[in-house]
């Protein structure tokens, strides 16, 4: 039962599932800070820059402590942040797109949400193999 136990533990404790874990938790920040933005009336393309430029500063600090078990210092934060301005630049200019084809806001946000998760894990994954923050 121990040996199952370690697996077990072992398994889940790789970097790539605390990575998706962070990002989880971060995408339900996102959806709850797009949520209260709409219901405060402000536009859609709004609420997904304001709710993305605060879920960057959440994750990264998330990412540097739990996903990556690293110092968060400056370079890691400002490599970081450069990958999510390329994220959050390539949803906003997208949102625009959603909202002229008649997206619903709800819409919207799940869209922006797994388009930015997969951008976001795919340049950091590929940049994760060579190279350290």
């Amino acid at each position: 039962m121990r040996k199952i136990k370690n697996y077990f533990l072992k398994f889940f404790n790789k970097s790539i599932f605390r990575f998706f874990g962070v990002g989880i938790i971060g995408e339900i920040f996102y959806l709850l800070l797009f949520s209260l933005f709409t219901l405060l009336n402000f536009k859609s393309t709004f609420s997904v820059l304001l709710s993305g430029i605060i879920c960057i500063l959440f994750n990264s600090y998330m990412h540097a402590k739990f996903s990556f078990r690293m110092n968060f210092n400056l370079k890691f934060i400002f490599q970081y942040i450069s990958i999510q301005l390329i994220c959050i630049f390539s949803i906003y200019i997208l949102s625009f797109l959603f909202v002229w084809i008649g997206m619903n806001n709800l819409s919207i946000a799940f869209a922006t949400v797994i388009i930015w998760g997969t951008l976001s894990f795919g340049i950091m994954n590929y940049l994760a193999k060579f190279k350290r923050y």
